[in-house]
């Protein structure tokens, strides 16, 4: 059993093990949200040191991270699996924080492999947070062996969703005292604030009802769905485009099925929206939507986008798929359909455009949603938790 010694400052020390801190990414959202949650609201009770892997340091965004003082490149490559058993030997290096923390506080593998050996290195606990992607290496050997391991040795195991916790809580017998779900976060106040939307309107018209889906091109986003569906939206409503903001392997297969489908003139893909301009993009919606489904064994883990959409006051649609029930309240704040169901897509998204009252309730109960994750509430959570840890394994130490 390790023990807790809480260092002779006035503020507990936190090493946060994360693949990213890009916001372009699941990963990197949670981690740079946080993060910067953290500096602003607990930098006098709590000092957050990020690591990232060594390949991080060269990428693009790395020069302008706020918090990039507090970052150190010292973690091994990311890792899919540890069936090569040179991937796991890079992870058996202990020593690389400094100073040494009170608490290691890792998202998902394989960095929780290294919050483990990191922790009993610095004889502190270890707190592991799942974000979701997929359980793959969860159901093959020998990671299987490894994760099972590592999360029971972990002082808590917290995820982003209900669905993303259940698969490891039931596959390695998690007790409910030692995990719990705290959802993801949004920034409210850069999503709810007015902004100018002049220039997506002259691009699709004044009068144009406007469906909007953001994130990557790939299949378990269930972009094709929407598309799809677009064939029954636009003879319900008329003047209605669907606007795909995002990049990915699958732009040429979507672009294909819009052409197969006659669609060009109702269906758009913005593949170069910068971050700035992406709250312009959800102002200037009258709806969100994008149905996730599960593919071999990928899920989405939360759904961080339709609480930016609520946080503009935003009605949205999506899949009752992965973590998806988390971030929509389904009939309060949007619609959730079954996955591949192009019909009951269709049906809710012209419910929602031919209901304006409708419309401004969902968005007005969305806004409230998001208020409540905003991630300066998210950041609260977790705080609260590495101060339960640390008084628990504490109490541990005395009564040893």
């Amino acid at each position: 059993m390790v023990q807790f010694k809480r260092n002779a400052v006035d503020f507990m020390r936190i090493a946060f093990f994360s693949p990213s801190a890009d916001r372009k990414n699941g990963w990197g959202e949670v981690t740079y949200e946080l993060c910067m949650a953290y500096r602003e609201r607990f930098a006098s009770e709590f000092q957050v040191q990020l690591y990232l892997p060594r390949e991080e340091q060269s990428r693009p965004y790395v020069a302008e991270l706020p918090f990039r003082d507090s970052v150190s490149f010292s973690l091994p490559p990311f890792a899919w699996s540890f069936r090569n058993p040179l991937k796991l030997w890079q992870y058996l290096e202990g020593q690389i924080m400094s100073p040494k923390p009170d608490l290691v506080h890792a998202l998902d593998f394989p960095y929780a492999v290294a919050a483990l050996l990191c922790a009993r290195y610095a004889h502190c606990p270890y707190l592991v947070t799942l974000c979701g992607t997929f359980y793959k290496p969860l159901h093959k050997i020998p990671d299987q062996f490894i994760f099972q391991k590592v999360y029971k040795a972990a002082a808590h195991v917290s995820a982003i969703s209900a669905f993303t916790l259940n698969g490891p809580k039931q596959l390695f017998g998690l007790p409910d005292g030692k995990t719990s779900v705290i959802h993801a976060g949004v920034n409210y106040e850069r999503f709810a604030q007015p902004a100018d939307t002049s220039f997506v309107r002259a691009k699709y018209g004044k009068d144009t009802r406007i469906i909007l889906g953001i994130g990557a091109l790939k299949a378990r986003k269930g972009f094709d769905i929407v598309i799809r569906a677009m064939k029954q939206v636009c003879i319900a409503v008329p003047n209605t485009v669907y606007v795909i903001v995002g990049q990915g392997s699958d732009e040429a297969s979507l672009r294909s099925m819009v052409q197969e489908l006659g669609l060009e003139k109702q269906v758009f893909f913005e593949t170069n929206v910068t971050d700035a301009l992406l709250p312009a993009y959800v102002h200037a919606a009258d709806v969100y939507c994008h149905t996730p489904r599960m593919v071999d064994g990928a899920f989405e883990g939360f759904g961080i986008v339709y609480l930016q959409a609520g946080s503009a006051g935003k009605p949205v649609v999506g899949a009752r798929s992965g973590g998806v029930p988390d971030a929509v309240v389904d009939g309060e704040t949007g619609f959730l359909v079954p996955e591949n169901d192009v019909d009951a897509t269709a049906a809710a998204l012209i419910k929602i455009l031919q209901d304006s009252a409708l419309a401004k309730h969902l968005g007005e109960a969305g806004r409230h949603y998001a208020q409540k994750h905003d991630w300066q509430e998210i950041a609260k959570q977790y705080m609260g938790m590495y101060e339960s840890i640390a008084s628990q394994t504490s109490m541990i130490a005395r009564d040893k």
